[in-house]
């Protein structure tokens, strides 16, 4: 399989980072709902959540980075289907470019406005420094809201996105949803 995208198809950097932020993003909404309404608040289990939420949400910011540089400098396979369409289909994938990255930066502002000032062990590696902004409750309860109605609202373009890929893919009979799957090595010369 090649690694970089052409005018036909997605490349396997392409693809692995869709499906690695897809995997990492529904993990932390499953591990986000689990910690604040399932475990009890003071739970020791419930400091470890918290610390492999904060974990994955730097991972997630470091990926979707990454991810949002490489379409910005990498060939953009071409999008078929009416304009109405492809126009619906652009503002849905820039909407899951940057969203990512909104909502991992809306998580460290809480973690870094919090009265508490708990630390984020990432991975239990080492401490992520804390934002450079004030503590307080107002700013907490604030950025809390915002984190969260990011994440609930990237939920709903996710349904939508997976939505699509499964109507080209069953109704339309396209090769949409295939060409962000991973592909067999057919040929040596299709490598780039």
């Amino acid at each position: 399989m090649r690694l970089r995208n052409d005018r036909e198809g997605y490349g396997s950097v392409s693809i692995g980072l869709h499906w690695l932020i897809a995997v990492v993003f529904i993990s932390q909404i499953m591990l986000g709902v689990v910690m604040t309404r399932i475990l009890p608040e003071t739970a020791a289990t419930t400091f470890w959540a918290y610390q492999w939420h904060k974990s994955f949400g730097l991972l997630l910011l470091l990926l979707a980075a990454l991810r949002l540089i490489w379409v910005l400098v990498e060939t953009r396979p071409v999008t078929k289907g009416s304009r109405g369409l492809v126009l619906a289909a652009g503002v849905v994938h820039r909407c899951l470019l940057v969203a990512p990255i909104l909502i991992a930066l809306a998580g460290w502002v809480v973690v870094s406005v919090s009265p508490l000032g708990i630390p984020t062990f990432a991975f239990n590696l080492f401490v992520v420094p804390h934002l450079p902004l004030a503590p307080g409750d107002v700013a907490e309860t604030r950025a809390t809201m915002v984190h969260r109605w990011l994440a609930y609202g990237t939920v709903s373009v996710v349904a939508i996105h997976i939505a699509a890929a499964l109507l080209h893919h069953f109704r339309w009979r396209d090769d949409t949803l295939l060409r962000m799957m991973p592909k067999r090595r057919q040929s040596a010369g299709n490598d780039r």
